[in-house]
């Protein structure tokens, strides 16, 4: 799981897994509290449409998802990292337009927005190993096997640290406050004209 996704409260997670759900085969859809109120948490009298809007600002200050403006479809949400994550093997083009440039990292390498051919090549430290791999390449160098450059693995661990929970009160308010800047802007845009 990435750091992101940790630090996230439980209904943000929730609400998360909701967006990767509800999502088309581009990681696009309807930014609608409404929706995700009846989709995600339908028997949770405690979430309101409101809360839904506090909880994608969450989801948004971890840079988990962007929501835009859609040109006609209302507003719009795109999950940043939905093709190093997701194949789909006969993918249709989405309905709702891309989000803004620069909004999301760069497609896959291989140009399609589908994830390349797996090959057997190991990727040290890849999510959901969490350096568990790294850590056996680093025995086995120990033992006289093959060296590995263990650069990325600190890079990643740096990386790690830059995203883990603040435990300082000043930074955590800071955090709060922007979490609740983009509240507030999601709900100004959520209102209608």
């Amino acid at each position: 799981m990435s750091p992101q996704v940790m630090n996230l409260s439980h209904p943000a997670r929730l609400l998360f897994i909701g967006l990767i759900t509800q999502a088309d085969d581009e990681g696009r859809g309807i930014a609608d509290p409404r929706k995700f109120k009846a989709a995600i948490f339908g028997g949770d009298d405690e979430i309101t449409s409101a809360k839904v809007l506090e909880l994608m600002a969450e989801i948004e200050s971890q840079a988990l998802c962007i929501t835009y403006d859609g040109a006609g479809h209302g507003r719009l949400y795109a999950l940043p990292t939905w093709h190093d994550h997701q194949y789909v093997a006969k993918a249709k083009s989405s309905a709702y337009p891309d989000p803004p440039a620069g909004t999301l990292r760069a497609r896959s390498s291989n140009g399609t927005g589908n994830l390349p051919e797996p090959s057997r090549s190991v990727t040290v430290g890849s999510e959901g190993s969490e350096g568990s791999i790294g850590k056996d390449l680093t025995r086995a160098r120990a033992s006289g096997g093959e060296a590995v450059d263990n650069s990325a693995r600190g890079a990643r661990r740096a990386d790690v640290e830059k995203t883990r929970k603040p435990t300082d009160p000043e930074e955590i308010e800071k955090r709060r406050r922007e979490a609740g800047a983009i509240a507030a802007r999601l709900a100004a845009q959520a209102k209608p004209p």
